[in-house]
C-alpha cells in the first residue's frame, strides 16, 4: 500500500470521526435541550415525497400562482392541522402557527433567538436593509435612525391628508354611480407617504384625476402609472422568490430587475436633493431643527441630518414607502368594503362626527372617536392586512405551543428552521374571540383587552414604529368620507376574500357607490 493511499485513508477516518463526533454532539445537545424544555412532536404535514417534500413545495408555488391563493391556503391548514404544526419544503423545516404564546415568544421573550433572514433575501433587493429586514446592530441603527422621526407632532399634520383627500373627492362620481375605491387608496396612500417623506407626492391620485388636479403634477401621466406598474410587479417577484425558497438563486426575471432599477432611480433623486439640501445648509452655517417645506415637517431632511449615506436613506425610505403605503390603502378597502354592506355601521359613524358640524377634524377630535377607533380595530382583526409574516430561527431554539397530542407542550425548533405566523388565522380563531369572531362587531372593542391575542402591528421590540401614522391616516380618511357622503352601498355581489399576493384585501376591489 502506498504512502498516498495511506494518507488519504487515515484523513478520511479523521473526516468521518469529526463528523461522527460532530453528530452524536448535536444529537445530545438537543436532546438535552427537548428535555429541559418538555419539547413533544409537533404535527406534520402529510407529503408524498417525505425527503424533499416536493409535494408540499409544489402545493405552495401553485397555491400563488393560482388566484393568489397563498394566505387562504395557510389559513385553511391551520384549521385543519392544528394551531401549530410543521412541513419540509426543500429539506427545510417550516413552522406554521397562530397561537398568541408562540408569538408572543417570536416578537417578545426569544425575540433574539430570531432573525429575519427568511424575509430579507428575496426582499433585499427590493426594499434594501432598512428597519423592516435588517438585523441585530444594523436594525438598532435603523431603529434608532428612524424612530424619532414618528413623533406625533410630525405624525398629526393633518393639512396634508385633507389636501390628497381633495383629490381623492374629486375623482368619486357625483351621480353615484359605481366606483372601486380600492385602487384610489392605493393612490391616496402613495401620495400621502411620498409627500411625507419626500415633501413632495408622487402624483399618484392624478392618474386617476381629470382637469385642474391632473394638470398640476410634474410628473407625466404616463411616468405616474410607470411608477405605479413597476411598484406592483416588484412587489410580486418579491413573494414569488420568497416562495422559491433556495431555487431562488438561479431565477431571474428581467422585467422585475428593471422595474426594481426604476423605482430605486426615482427614490434616489429626492435622496440627492435631501443630502444636497442638508450640505448647503451646512455650509451656510445653519442647523434648523425642523426641516419643513411651506411649513410641512419633511421626514427625509430630518433623516439626512442624521446620516449622508445615500445607501442607507434609500433603503429607510424603501421600508417605510411599502408599509406606508401598501398596509393602509389594503385597510381602507377592506373598511369600506364591510362599511357598504353594513348601513347600520354607516349610521352609528355618522352620528359619531355630528359633533364636528362639517369642520375639519383636529387630532385630538380623532383620538377621541371611539366608534372609529372600534371599526379600524375589527377591520384590523377580521380582515388583518398582514395575513402572514415569517422568521427564522438564527440557532436551535423552541416555541412554546404545537406539540403533544393536544397541542399545548412545546416544540422543538433545529437552527435554521422557518416559522411562520399567521395574524389573520389567529385574529379569527373562536376560542379567542367569542363564536361570532368571523362577524365584523366592533362593539366588541368596548371590553375586549386582547393583549397577545392581536397583534395587528406586530409587538415587541419590533412594533411597527409608522403605527400611529397608519392610524391616524385611516381615521382621518374615514371620518372626513362619513362627514361628505350620505350612504355607501355596495355595488359588488361578491362576498369578501384575499386578492393580493401580500397582503389581505378585496379580491374584486372595493365597489360601491357614494351619494352625498
Amino acid at each position: 500500500m502506498s504512502l498516498s493511499t495511506i494518507i488519504a485513508q487515515v484523513a478520511l477516518a479523521l473526516i468521518a470521526s469529526v463528523w461522527i463526533w460532530r453528530s452524536i454532539t448535536l444529537y445530545y445537545r438537543r436532546r438535552k435541550l427537548k428535555l429541559l424544555h418538555g419539547c413533544m412532536p409537533v404535527t406534520k404535514i402529510p407529503d408524498w415525497d417525505p425527503i424533499f417534500g416536493l409535494g408540499f413545495t409544489y402545493t405552495l408555488v401553485k397555491s400563488d400562482i393560482n388566484n393568489h391563493r397563498l394566505i387562504n391556503n395557510t389559513v385553511e391548514r391551520l384549521q385543519a392541522y392544528g394551531y401549530t404544526h410543521m412541513a419540509n419544503v426543500m429539506r427545510h423545516r417550516m413552522f406554521f402557527t397562530c397561537e398568541p404564546e408562540n408569538l408572543k415568544a417570536i416578537m417578545h421573550g426569544q425575540f433574539d433567538h430570531f432573525d429575519n433572514e427568511l424575509r430579507s433575501v428575496p426582499a433585499g433587493h427590493f426594499m434594501g436593509m432598512g428597519i423592516f429586514l435588517a438585523d441585530g446592530e444594523k436594525w438598532q441603527r435603523s431603529r434608532a435612525l428612524v424612530r424619532p422621526n414618528f413623533a406625533r407632532d410630525q405624525v398629526a399634520d393633518l393639512g396634508s391628508l385633507e389636501r390628497h383627500f381633495q383629490i381623492l373627492l374629486s375623482i368619486i362620481p357625483k351621480d353615484g354611480s359605481a366606483v372601486d375605491l380600492a385602487p384610489l387608496f392605493f393612490a391616496f396612500t402613495m401620495d400621502s407617504i411620498t409627500d411625507f417623506l419626500f415633501g413632495e407626492s408622487v402624483k399618484a391620485l392624478q392618474a386617476h384625476a381629470s382637469g385642474a388636479h391632473a394638470s398640476s403634477s410634474p410628473w407625466s401621466q404616463k411616468g405616474i402609472e410607470q411608477f405605479a406598474e413597476a411598484w406592483e410587479y416588484a412587489q410580486n417577484d418579491m413573494l414569488f422568490r420568497f416562495i422559491l425558497g433556495p431555487a431562488r438563486y438561479v431565477y431571474q426575471d428581467k422585467k422585475a430587475n428593471q422595474c426594481v432599477k426604476m423605482i430605486h432611480a426615482h427614490v434616489d433623486r429626492y435622496v440627492e436633493q435631501a443630502v444636497r439640501f442638508r450640505n448647503e445648509e451646512l455650509a451656510r452655517g445653519g442647523d434648523e431643527k425642523e426641516p419643513k417645506s411651506e411649513g410641512r415637517y419633511i421626514f427625509l431632511q430630518a433623516l439626512a441630518k442624521q446620516t449622508q449615506d445615500r445607501k442607507v436613506l434609500r433603503d429607510e425610505l424603501m421600508n417605510l414607502l411599502m408599509a406606508g403605503r401598501d398596509t393602509t390603502a389594503a385597510l381602507l378597502s377592506n373598511l369600506f368594503h364591510t362599511f357598504a354592506r353594513r348601513p347600520d355601521v354607516w349610521a352609528k359613524l355618522k352620528n359619531e362626527v355630528m359633533f364636528l358640524e362639517g369642520r375639519l377634524p383636529t387630532y385630538e377630535d380623532i383620538r377621541n372617536m371611539k366608534y372609529v377607533r372600534w371599526c379600524i380595530n375589527e377591520s384590523l382583526r377580521l380582515h388583518s392586512v398582514v395575513g402572514i409574516l415569517g422568521k427564522q430561527a438564527s440557532f436551535d431554539t423552541t416555541l412554546p405551543r404545537g406539540g403533544g397530542p393536544n397541542g399545548k407542550s412545546p416544540i422543538f425548533l433545529p437552527k435554521g428552521s422557518i416559522v411562520l405566523y399567521s395574524m389573520l388565522a389567529q385574529h379569527r380563531r373562536k376560542d379567542l374571540f367569542g363564536e361570532d369572531a368571523l362577524e365584523f362587531r366592533p362593539e366588541r372593542w368596548e371590553t375586549l383587552r386582547p393583549g397577545w391575542n392581536y397583534v395587528p402591528f406586530n409587538g415587541g421590540p419590533r412594533i411597527c414604529v409608522g403605527q400611529q401614522y397608519a392610524l391616524t391616516e385611516a381615521s382621518y380618511l374615514v371620518v372626513r368620507f362619513v362627514q361628505t357622503f350620505a350612504t355607501v352601498e355596495s355595488r359588488d355581489p361578491e362576498p369578501w376574500s384575499i386578492g393580493k399576493r401580500l397582503l389581505t384585501c378585496p379580491m374584486n376591489g372595493t365597489i360601491v357607490s357614494l351619494s352625498r
